[in-house]
């Protein structure tokens, strides 16, 4: 049994957990080569180049860990979210469960009300988003309320938010906290290059199209 693979952005490096025999062990490989086994392992994480492969693991099944190239993140804890890579791999965030829960990225420690189902940060780190159930938070604060949330990045720059959200069966993109209309959107929306436009995938009555919208 193997996880789904991750592959680095400039396709120099691939990750996927690979059970033992017996199912009794789990390894991260990494362009073939067996890391140390856990009893579990989570979904792995690159960074842009590869050089960083991050994941959650466990050794009883009791307390999870990060790990970043062999090396442990931060202590372990009941549970763990998957953690998120700076583009440059210097900077690994994950969330684990504590009293308070509590945020970690790279040496900062920042608390927060519950574990989310995602993190996401900014190409150099210095930003992070938390995707939950219904909401999005950044640094910045929290956004409105939605049924369902999909996505969860920053622009280029670092200094917007972009992810779309679902009320009843309308879809809304929200991008650096502006909301605009987004119908039958079918595909998590992702900035162009210099954070102007957004684009995402959307069906329109039985044709699908590629919607890009100007977010200034």
């Amino acid at each position: 049994m193997n996880y789904p693979t991750a592959l680095s952005a400039d396709g120099s490096t691939y990750a996927y957990g690979l059970s033992n025999e017996s199912n009794s062990a789990y390894s991260m490989m990494v362009n073939e080569n067996p890391g140390p086994e856990f009893k579990r392992v989570g979904r792995p994480v690159l960074s842009r180049d590869g050089a960083c492969v991050a994941y959650k693991a466990t050794k009883d099944g009791v307390e999870w860990f990060v790990l970043s190239n062999g090396r442990q993140e931060g202590p372990a804890f009941e549970d763990v979210t998957d953690p998120a890579v700076s583009a440059d791999g210097r900077v690994v965030a994950f969330a684990g469960e504590a009293d308070p829960p509590t945020l970690f990225v790279g040496e900062r420690r920042v608390p927060i009300e519950r574990l989310p189902l995602r993190i996401f940060l900014s190409r150099d780190g210095s930003a992070w988003g938390l995707v939950g159930k219904n909401t999005v938070t950044t640094a910045e604060g929290r956004s409105e309320s939605f049924d369902e949330i999909r996505g969860g990045e920053f622009s280029p720059g670092g200094d917007k938010a972009l992810f779309a959200g679902r009320r009843g069966e309308k879809w809304f993109v929200i991008a650096g906290g502006k909301r605009f209309d987004a119908p039958g959107l079918i595909s998590e929306p992702v900035w162009n290059k210099d954070g102007s436009r957004v684009g995402f995938g959307a069906l329109l009555g039985q044709e699908l199209w590629w919607k890009v919208i100007s977010t200034n």
